[in-house]
């Protein structure tokens, strides 16, 4: 729904079940057949995720959030997040991965990350 410049959602009786304070939505995502729990919104020009209730997963501190399209295996994927001048990554699950402190979104070491996440050296973060 929406008011103004503003969106939330209602549910199919009309109930308020996410407040009409968001600046945007991207839809819910569909990875490896599983539909990710949250939706991509912006709030006062920052980015966060949320759930279907309006509940905050991932702070509206980003300045962008990408799509999870880098791979790592079934049903964990990585989407670019950018903070300021500084780039990082999340998991399809809302973690902060990757940490935001890289100048080049390029130089950020997904491959590392990749190998330590399937040889269980890595749940969260990967070695810097």
């Amino acid at each position: 729904m929406q008011k103004g410049n503003k969106f939330g959602f209602i549910d199919a009786t009309g109930k308020v079940v996410v407040p009409v304070e968001y600046d945007y939505f991207q839809s819910f995502e569909v990875i490896d057949n599983r539909e990710v729990p949250f939706i991509r919104a912006q709030k006062d020009s920052k980015w966060g995720l949320i759930d279907g209730t309006g509940n905050t997963i991932l702070p509206f501190e980003y300045d962008f959030i990408g799509d999870f399209d880098v791979r790592i295996r079934k049903n964990i994927h990585l989407a670019l997040i950018q903070k300021g001048n500084k780039y990082g990554y999340i998991n399809s699950y809302g973690n902060v991965v990757i940490p935001v402190k890289y100048d080049n979104p390029n130089n950020i070491p997904v491959k590392k990350y990749k190998k330590e996440y399937k040889t269980g050296l890595s749940k969260d973060n990967p070695s810097d």
